[in-house]
């Protein structure tokens, strides 16, 4: 959520790491059902996330960035500020959305929380209890959800810790939190936990029409990243879930994620930003964060290059996990360059390989605006090209359009290596329904598209 860099990171692209059938629809449906067709900024989303249950694929979670609960543009904002959001509210953005029906239809439930939706946008308004569609329990809390959302689907443990999907499952949703205010964007010091910018998971279990329409059926959030420093910025987080059951480590949660520090006060190219990963062994309820690269300056330091930013994180049959992140050169001359680069850890994400690299980058980025230190594809105080990579495959994959459903086939391991199958969507500018990658060299090929 942060204003980032000018090298601004890799458009994470979905990596199915485990079996799965993938169906690409002729026709679209609306996501975000309870968002008005005409209000701003009450219609407007971004960055949105999906995962499947692999128990029950046709039920489906996504989560966005969604406005839905703000005011209507204040007039006030609007004449004097140039702007129709006041970032000093409480109002929650972590949309969240279901379908059931293998995304055919969508719900987007209703519960109770903060909100100034319904006030007069002639007069600005901090808000009050009322209806959301957002997540629950926040509020309640104190605490905002603050979007970038992050979903996974995993099983859910027994009374005595062992997961099978038996007992169910378990939905997990990853965002930023903040503390409660309406008179600030972000408190500091942080007055309920310890960090500037925390993430926080949002749990649900057995999802069905009826139980996600019930508040109740949500655990309270819990911080994630609560043993941070007092000015850490957490930010790009992804999450996913073990959810084979042949893994040694079946059930295991897993969150990635960029720890901004010095409040992300530092200047492009000299800010102190750890990959960190965190891991849960008991459905999420406690976290133990491992540090996967270093914290120097990156902006000088010739192994980090510019430094690592976005991430996600996957894991194979065996219980494997692969950490991907975008490494980025000096920005010494446009367009700028990065690497595409996987990390693995064999122990449930104790210890962590090296970073390898999977393939370099040419971004798009031929203009920095001078204001907001973006990159921009048509000129200064232009659109920007942040979530925009190229990128080729050195080894060749083949890369093929479908016409209907895909089915990726089952990991299996070869006499001396694991073999990958990294799915992704084609979102080139064509009519062409998808593509898939597949890939058998270390990993998942990354392919780094519009996004």
């Amino acid at each position: 959520m942060r204003k980032k860099p000018s090298m601004a990171l890799l458009s994470a692209t979905t990596a199915v790491l485990i079996s799965a059938t993938v169906a690409f629809a002729q026709t679209s449906s609306r996501v975000t059902v309870a968002s008005p067709s005409g209000n701003t900024p009450q219609n407007h989303q971004n960055e949105p996330a999906v995962a499947i249950d692999a128990l029950s694929p046709k039920t489906l979670v996504a989560g966005t960035n969604d406005f839905v609960d703000q005011e209507a543009c204040p007039q006030q904002l609007a004449v004097n500020n140039g702007t129709c959001l006041d970032r000093a509210t409480g109002v929650g953005l972590s949309g969240d959305y279901f379908s059931f029906d293998s995304g055919r239809s969508w719900i987007q439930p209703t519960y109770s929380g903060w909100t100034n939706a319904d006030c007069d946008p002639t007069t600005l308004c901090k808000g009050h209890p009322g209806p959301i569609h957002t997540l629950p329990w926040y509020f309640e809390n104190q605490l905002v959800s603050f979007g970038d959302p992050a979903v996974a689907v995993g099983p859910v443990p027994s009374s005595n810790g062992k997961f099978s999907w038996g007992n169910g499952q378990r939905v997990y949703y990853g965002n930023l939190t903040p503390a409660f205010s309406t008179t600030v964007e972000f408190s500091f010091p942080n007055p309920v936990f310890h960090g500037f910018v925390g993430v926080a998971v949002s749990r649900l279990d057995n999802p069905t029409a009826a139980t996600v329409a019930n508040k109740n059926n949500w655990k309270a959030p819990v911080i994630v990243s609560s043993t941070t420093g007092e000015t850490s910025f957490l930010d790009k987080e992804q999450i996913w879930a073990d959810n084979a059951s042949s893994s040694g480590f079946f059930g295991n949660v897993y969150i990635c994620a960029n720890d901004f520090r010095s409040n992300a006060a530092h200047q492009n190219g000299n800010s102190p930003t750890p990959m960190m990963v965190y891991s849960s062994t008991d459905g999420g309820t406690t976290w133990t964060k491992r540090q996967v690269t270093s914290a120097v300056t990156n902006g000088i330091s010739p192994q980090n290059g510019f430094g690592y930013s976005g991430c996600t994180v996957r894991t194979d049959s065996h219980g494997v996990i692969y950490l991907f992140a975008e490494r980025f050169a000096f920005p010494s001359t446009l367009p700028t360059h990065c690497a595409q680069v996987m990390f693995k850890s064999f122990d449930g994400g104790i210890h962590w390989t090296s970073g390898s690299v999977i393939a370099s980058v040419t971004d798009p980025c031929y203009f920095v605006d001078p204001i907001e230190g973006r990159c921009v594809m048509d000129g200064y105080s232009g659109a920007r090209t942040s979530s925009t990579r190229w990128t080729a495959d050195p080894a060749g994959a083949i890369r093929r359009r479908f016409p209907g459903p895909v089915t990726v086939p089952s990991i299996r391991r070869p006499r001396s290596r694991r073999t990958v199958h990294a799915l992704t969507l084609s979102m080139r500018r064509t009519r062409r329904p998808g593509a898939a990658t597949t890939s058998h060299r270390r990993g998942p090929t990354m392919a780094c598209s519009a996004a």
